[in-house]
């Protein structure tokens, strides 16, 4: 299976935070968690849930 990579930058947001995943889903997940932790975004909406899924990367 494929990882994949995910990263604040690619969303616009100014930090170094990323995270290599599973999958997709996975990596919004893990997004999540962070941007409410350290953006203080209690949830994300469909919006920039689905701009997190379109900015992960496949890793070769």
């Amino acid at each position: 299976m494929s990882e994949v990579s995910l990263a604040c930058r690619s969303l616009g947001l100014n930090c170094e935070w990323a995270t290599h995943a599973s999958s997709p889903p996975a990596a919004v997940a893990q997004f999540a968690q962070h941007a409410k932790c350290a953006h203080k975004m209690p949830e994300l909406d469909a919006a920039t849930q689905q701009r997190a899924a379109a900015s992960a990367r496949l890793l070769a």
